[in-house]
C-alpha cells in the first residue's frame, strides 16, 4: 500500500504542475482504479490481452463491458493487436476484432503497411464508425449487456443526452449457428419515429421511440456473423 500511495501522490502533483498534460493511467502500475486515479489520467489501461484475434477480443469485451460499471467510456482503454498476422480473408473476425475495443477509447498495435488491402479497408471502416459511435458516447448516458456464461449477446447501447440518437454495439457470445437477437432501448424519446440502421446489412427502418422502447428491434445474426452495430437517428 505504500508503493499505491506514493504513486498516487506523484500522480496528483504532476497533474496540479501539467493540468493540460495528456496521462495514461495503468492498472498494472498503479496497482488500483479509484476515483482519484479517474480524474487525473485521461485513459487507463486495465488489462493485457492475449496475442490477438477472437481470444483476445473476447477478453476485450469481458474487460471493457465489466468496467463500464464504474469507469467514463473514455478511461476504458483497450487495443486490437497484430492485425497483420490475422486471417486476411476473415473479414468477419477483423470487424469483430475491431469493434471489441470500441466500448472505450480503441487503440490499433500493428504495422498497417503490413495489412492486406481488403483488410485494411474493413479497418479505416470501422475507425470512421468509431468516430460516429463517439460522438453519441461522450453524453455518458448508457447501458450495458455483460458477458454471461451461456448467453446469446453481450453488448453495450449509447446514447445521445437528447435522447434523439443511439449506437449499439452488440457481439456474439456463447452461441454458435443462426439466432436472432433483440435490441431494446430505455433512453429514446416514445413520440418519436426513429430510423434504425444496421450498419454491416444496410438495412434502414423506421420504428416509434414507443415500440423500441416496448419491443425492441430484431437483430439477425447469420451463422458467421460474429457482431453488430446499429445506428439510431430520428426518421427523414
Amino acid at each position: 500500500m505504500k508503493n499505491v500511495v506514493a504513486y498516487q501522490d506523484a500522480l496528483r502533483d504532476v497533474r496540479k504542475a501539467n493540468p493540460d498534460l495528456s496521462i495514461e493511467g495503468c492498472m498494472n502500475g498503479g496497482r488500483m482504479i479509484n476515483e482519484l486515479t479517474q480524474l487525473l489520467t485521461q485513459t487507463m489501461w486495465l488489462r493485457d490481452g492475449s496475442h490477438k484475434g477472437l481470444m483476445h477480443a473476447r477478453e476485450n469485451l469481458e474487460v471493457a463491458l465489466g468496467a463500464l460499471d464504474f469507469m467514463f467510456p473514455w478511461s476504458v482503454y483497450r487495443f486490437t493487436n497484430n492485425l497483420d498476422e490475422m486471417d486476411p480473408e476473415d473479414q468477419e473476425l477483423t470487424r469483430t476484432y475491431c469493434r471489441s475495443a470500441m466500448a472505450g477509447v480503441w487503440g490499433i498495435s500493428s504495422d498497417l503497411s503490413r495489412i492486406d488491402r481488403v483488410q485494411q479497408r474493413v479497418i479505416v471502416k470501422e475507425i470512421q464508425r468509431y468516430w460516429q459511435l463517439n460522438e453519441i458516447k461522450q453524453d455518458y448516458l448508457y447501458e450495458v449487456q455483460p458477458p454471461r456464461d451461456g448467453a446469446e449477446t453481450a453488448g453495450v447501447t449509447y446514447y445521445s443526452a437528447d435522447q434523439r440518437r443511439a449506437g449499439v454495439l452488440l457481439y456474439r457470445w456463447d452461441v454458435e449457428g443462426a439466432f436472432n437477437s433483440k435490441v431494446r432501448f430505455r433512453n429514446l424519446q416514445p413520440a418519436t419515429m426513429y430510423q434504425v440502421r444496421d450498419v454491416d446489412l444496410g438495412t434502414k427502418t423506421r420504428i416509434s421511440g414507443k415500440n423500441l422502447m416496448k419491443k425492441g428491434v430484431p437483430v439477425l445474426f447469420s451463422a458467421d456473423r460474429r457482431s453488430a452495430m446499429l445506428f439510431l437517428d430520428p426518421a427523414p
